[in-house]
């Protein structure tokens, strides 16, 4: 009776170990195989540094934003324009440069009971990121409207 118990012991567990390898390798990840990245006039930034701030961003989305397509990512003179208040007042008090991008992203059903709503299009999504410690690139420090 013992030897069967046991037997019913790993079975069950063997079973739940599968399940959950199963469940894992179905999750849904983020999508960042097609964004558009619109890369306008600065009058701070080149085309190079603020595709650098972008690749921070997508590495960001891809791993925090399961369920959802990254559509467009968004830095030009209005986007720059639009936050200058906010960069110039975060370098005074932290000394660090800060670059506000946004983006548009599209969730699927998957997202449900996630913070976000299922099959919408989120639109002027901020990034906020500044330069990383070594000063080679970006480093995202918070997002949302």
């Amino acid at each position: 009776m013992k030897i069967r118990t046991g037997i019913l012991a790993v079975t069950a567990a063997l079973a739940l170990v599968i399940g959950a390898a199963v469940l894992t390798a179905q999750e849904k990840k983020a999508d960042v195989s097609k964004v558009n990245r619109v890369v306008g006039d600065s009058a701070r930034y080149a085309d190079e540094t603020i595709n650098a701030a972008f690749d921070a961003v997508q590495k960001t989305f891809s791993g925090s934003f399961a369920g959802c397509t990254l559509l467009e990512l968004r830095y030009d003179a209005d986007v720059e324009n639009k936050y200058g208040t906010d960069t110039m007042r975060y370098r005074q008090e932290h000394q660090k440069e800060l670059l506000i991008a946004e983006s548009s992203f599209r969730t699927d059903e998957t997202v449900a009971g996630s913070g976000f709503s299922p099959n919408h299009t989120y639109k002027d999504w901020q990034w906020h990121l500044v330069r990383a410690q070594d000063g080679t690139g970006w480093e995202v420090i918070d997002w949302g409207y």
